[in-house]
């Protein structure tokens, strides 16, 4: 099964003598977590860096990282307690997984939490990861002649 593709998987769940069934959706999204610490690093070091209210993005474009889109997330102890810093990680992978088709640029990108992202909602740190990938593409610049 290629990547960007939906299952649905039907499952017979048995309770007090009642099958019930329940439908699984799998969503398998096109980008691809970033597993080693060596890759964090050489991402940090020769990446370009963008700063945002809530979140700092370290990203690349090179030939080795333009096979895949790749996600790294970093969110410090001093952002939060476990809940807080697990609902930041997740609120990020969400909006990849909702807008990687229109991030589109192949790369590898690290997110690293800052101490007020704790406070922030969703549609704060939406809007915080939208203008931060909105920064990263490209500039086409046109020029006119008098």
């Amino acid at each position: 099964m290629r990547k960007s593709d939906t299952k649905i998987i039907s499952l017979s769940v048995p309770m007090k003598n009642i099958v019930w069934n329940t439908y699984i959706i799998m969503l398998y999204s096109m980008w691809e977590k970033i597993k080693y610490n060596r890759t964090y690093t050489k991402i940090i070091k020769y990446g370009k860096r963008l700063y945002g209210k809530y979140l700092n993005l370290y990203y690349i474009h090179d030939q080795e990282f333009q096979k895949d889109l790749m996600l790294g997330i970093i969110v410090g102890k001093k952002v939060g307690n476990a809940v807080k810093r697990n609902k930041i990680k997740r609120w990020i992978r969400e909006y990849f997984n909702l807008y990687s088709k229109d991030i589109g640029s192949a790369g590898a990108y690290v997110f690293i939490a800052q101490k007020s992202s704790n406070l922030a909602s969703w549609n704060e740190i939406k809007k915080d990861i939208s203008l931060l990938i909105e920064k990263t593409k490209p500039r086409i610049y046109t020029y006119r002649h008098r």
